[in-house]
């Protein structure tokens, strides 16, 4: 199946309790394989409380958020970046 657009789809579980991780999933289409790929979360007051990236092929793949990374129960903000496009999600802990 080719993709045809850089998506970011649902995280979850959602919301996630205390002992999940929390799993956000993505696609790359082949046009982007190999640029880099970054994620962030902001907790409801703009503060940065978890970040990764790394390049991935074309294709659909998923990141995990540790929850051990993050302490507070809440809603967060992640942001998925690719290039100049950002497409964001919903995170609510528990």
């Amino acid at each position: 199946m080719e993709i045809k657009n850089f998506m970011v789809y649902h995280s979850w579980p959602h919301p996630a309790n205390e002992n999940d991780d929390v799993v956000i999933s993505f696609s790359v289409p082949e046009t982007d394989a190999g640029n880099v790929i970054s994620f962030e979360a902001l907790d409801m007051m703009g503060r940065k409380v978890w970040m990764n990236e790394g390049t991935f092929a074309s294709g659909y793949h998923e990141v995990k958020w540790r929850r051990s990374e993050v302490e507070p129960k809440g809603m967060y903000i992640v942001s998925v970046r690719l290039g100049n496009e950002v497409k964001q999600l919903r995170v609510v802990l528990r």
